[in-house]
C-alpha cells in the first residue's frame, strides 16, 4: 500500500533453545542469529543467552544468567542510533543464608546521530538479603497476584496485602540489607565518566516508625570532566536525544 498504510518488510533468522531440568536445577541456551526490519530500518543480532539457575527457597533462584547482543541498528525520523557490544549479566548467591544479587550491563559503543559514547558500563548489586524472608515474601505477594486474578484491587484487599508481607519486610529490614551502584562509567569525547554509590537500610527493622534521616545511610562518588558536566547540564536531554 501507499503512505501511511505501507506495510514492513520483517527478516528474521529464526533461533534454536534448550533447557533442561533436574531435581531443583535449571540450564537452558538461546541464540537467534538476527532479525532485520525494512532492510535497515531497525536491524538487530546476533543475540545469545544462557542461564544456570538453581532453587535453595520456595521463590528464591540462585545462580547466572547471562546474554550478548552483537549489534543493534534503528533509523528514524529524528536521526540514527547505534548499540554494539551489547551484553546483560545477572548472578545470586546464598551464603549462610544471605542472598546477593548483582546485575551488569554494558554497551561497547553507542551512537546517537554525531553523539558518541563508548564502553559504557553499569553495575547494580542488593546484598544482605535473608533467603527464607525473601522466599516468604515471594510467596505473600505470589498468593496475592492469583487472588486478584487481573481484578482492579479494593482498598481493603491492597491493606491485607500490606498486612501479610509486613513481617518479611522487617525480617529483611532486621539484616540491614544494601542497595549499591558498583560502577557507572563511559567514556565520551570530553573524557571519562565514574559514579559509584551505596544506600543501606541502618534502622531497628521497626517498619512502621521508618525514618529516612535516621535509618539509612547512604555515600556517592562522581568524577568527571568539566567540559562534559557543562554539555549536560546544556543539553536538555529529553528534548535532544529522545524527542518528543
Amino acid at each position: 500500500a501507499d503512505g501511511d498504510d505501507k506495510g514492513s518488510h520483517l527478516q528474521w533468522s529464526g533461533l534454536s533453545s534448550s533447557f533442561s531440568m533436574s531435581g531443583n536445577h535449571l540450564i537452558g541456551s538461546l541464540e537467534a542469529p538476527g532479525m532485520k526490519i525494512d532492510d535497515d530500518v531497525f536491524v538487530m543480532g546476533p543475540v545469545a543467552m544462557k542461564t544456570d539457575l538453581t532453587v535453595v527457597a520456595d521463590s528464591v533462584w540462585i545462580g547466572s544468567f547471562g546474554s550478548t547482543f552483537a549489534s543493534f541498528n534503528f533509523k528514524g525520523p529524528a536521526g540514527a542510533a547505534s548499540m554494539t557490544g551489547i551484553s546483560l549479566d545477572s548472578d545470586t548467591t546464598d551464603t549462610a543464608g544471605k542472598l546477593k544479587s548483582g546485575a551488569s550491563f554494558a554497551i561497547k559503543d553507542m551512537r546517537f546521530n554525531d553523539v558518541s559514547v563508548s564502553d559504557t558500563k553499569l553495575r547494580l548489586v542488593l546484598d544482605q538479603i535473608g533467603t527464607q524472608a525473601m522466599s516468604d515474601l515471594s510467596r505473600a505477594v505470589n498468593r496475592y497476584t492469583v487472588e486478584q486474578g487481573g481484578k482492579t484491587a479494593a482498598p481493603e484487599d491492597l491493606q491485607r496485602m500490606l498486612a501479610a508481607i509486613k513481617p518479611s519486610l522487617a525480617a529483611i529490614a532486621a539484616d540491614q540489607p544494601i542497595f549499591a551502584i558498583e560502577e557507572l562509567s563511559f567514556t565520551a569525547p570530553q573524557g571519562k565518566v565514574q559514579a559509584s554509590g551505596k544506600v543501606q537500610y541502618v534502622g531497628d527493622g521497626n517498619v512502621e516508625d521508618f525514618a529516612f534521616g535516621t535509618d539509612v545511610a547512604a555515600d556517592a562518588k562522581l568524577a568527571a570532566p568539566i567540559a562534559l558536566i557543562d554539555l549536560m547540564l546544556k543539553m536538555q536531554a529529553a528534548k535532544t536525544v529522545v524527542p518528543g
